[in-house]
């Protein structure tokens, strides 16, 4: 006579490990997908608390890490926590192209300038010493970049709409006053 039992028993520990296995696919794309659509390093207590509870998150690491290591993107380990980053052999194919330093205009220049020198002042004050109007495209660079702030209310005694500076003023125009 066969023993019934035993083969259910076999059946349910066979359907136990794919809820296992399919629990463990999902860990590892929710570890993944933290991971890629973090900007810093993730530890492995943040994926802890969004992992499902019996996971075990520095073996789902490694695995990702061997999963990924030899493709274009590895994962690795930062100082205790992972980041992607892209891989060492393919550095010489990216590679960060100097960005071509573009040059402001003159009126540009000239309102900076006065800026500098006579911060904290208006509009009305920068069209006075230029004798021209200004206009609000001459408080940026010619990639379209900030570089004067006009300040709301000012932080500072003075007009309302001072025009001052940010911390990515250039240091050319900074003066002792301005810095």
């Amino acid at each position: 006579m066969i023993d019934l039992r035993g083969e259910e028993d076999f059946e349910g520990d066979f359907e136990d490990r794919g809820r296992d296995l399919q629990a463990e696919i999902e860990a590892e794309r929710i570890a993944e997908a933290l991971v890629f659509a973090s900007s810093q390093p993730v530890s492995e207590g943040f994926l802890a608390e969004r992992l499902p509870e019996k996971a075990d998150v520095h073996a789902i690491m490694l695995r990702l890490k061997e999963q990924y290591a030899p493709r274009g993107v590895n994962l690795v380990q930062v100082e205790g926590a992972w980041a992607f980053r892209t891989a060492a052999d393919l550095s010489f194919v990216i590679r960060r192209d100097d960005n071509e330093v573009k040059k402001l205009s003159r009126a540009a220049l000239e309102v900076l300038a006065i800026i500098a020198y006579h911060q904290p002042v208006t509009r009305a004050e920068i069209e006075d010493i230029r004798g021209v109007q200004t206009l609000a495209r001459h408080a940026r660079r010619a990639d379209g970049s900030r570089l004067g702030a006009v300040s709301w209310p000012p932080a500072h005694t003075g007009p309302a709409g001072d025009i001052g500076h940010d911390p990515r003023f250039p240091r050319p125009f900074r003066s002792r006053r301005a810095a």
